[in-house]
């Protein structure tokens, strides 16, 4: 209850900081990301008190708290909640960015987050880059075997990004398994390939 009494002062705070000065709120993004929050907390209310929630009951006659975790509104729930979390804990680290401990310390986070979207960049190079090779050296000649699943370019695609993901080791890359005949596997990259 205390959390919706302050969600509900947070958006008339809002709303009356807008209808004070309505052509300098937007001067600030802060002020955009607030509308935000205020948004994502209406869409809460709405979900959570005013939209009718349809109760799972087991077949006992008490009520299933599983499947009512399942349901598609409880998870609509959750992902807003989910994306209110993020948008609330990234508006209080800008508010820290005053501070004189934290403050240079967030900055330098900011600067480290172009690095990582720097990696990523080169990461998906070379993922593009080695799903094409991949299926132009396996994928045309293992379309044609039956129980294969690494003839289509999104399955050699998927296969490559759980190596590089670390999820399988670029030795297994050797053969890939024949579900007819498990002791004849195919081999993918060989001495031979290219004759």
């Amino acid at each position: 209850i205390v959390l919706w009494i302050c969600s509900a002062g947070y958006v008339v705070y809002e709303v009356l900081e807008f209808v004070d000065s309505p052509k300098e709120y937007f001067d600030s993004f802060i002020n955009a990301w607030d509308i935000l929050i205020s948004i994502n907390w209406l869409v809460l209310f709405y979900l959570r008190f005013i939209r009718p929630q349809e109760l799972e009951y087991g077949v006992d006659g008490t009520l299933d708290e599983a499947a009512q975790r399942n349901t598609l509104a409880t998870e609509i729930y959750m992902g807003v909640w989910a994306t209110q979390c993020v948008i609330l804990w990234t508006r209080v680290v800008s508010i820290f960015k005053i501070s004189e401990g934290s403050g240079p310390l967030i900055r330098m986070i900011m600067n480290m987050l172009s690095d990582i979207a720097n990696f990523f960049i080169i990461w998906i190079l070379f993922f593009i880059g080695g799903s094409f090779a991949a299926y132009y050296i396996i994928g045309g000649d293992l379309q044609e075997e039956e129980d294969v699943e690494l003839g289509t370019l999104s399955s050699v695609s998927f296969y490559i990004f759980k190596t590089l993901i670390g999820q399988q080791d670029w030795d297994k890359t050797k053969s890939v398994v024949n579900t007819q005949d498990p002791t004849q596997n195919f081999e993918v990259f060989d001495e031979t390939r290219s004759n």
